[in-house]
């Protein structure tokens, strides 16, 4: 998916949303960093990210 937010709208869309997504988790999902990171945290950050790509695609009129 990163893969793709970076082909799609480059190094800067990568970036904002990879700190959006973690913005997220921790705002949402805290941690306290030990043990395994919850499942919950993963998956948030995998859903922005998934959000951010399906808006850039809008956006441009690139359907992938």
């Amino acid at each position: 998916m990163e893969a793709e937010l970076r082909r799609v709208g480059g190094e800067e869309l990568l970036s904002d949303a990879r700190v959006e997504a973690e913005w997220y988790a921790a705002l949402y999902f805290h941690w306290d960093g030990s043990g395994p990171e919850p499942l919950v945290r993963i998956r948030s950050r995998a859903d922005i990210l998934s959000l951010r790509l399906e808006r850039a695609r809008g956006l441009t009129g690139d359907l992938g």
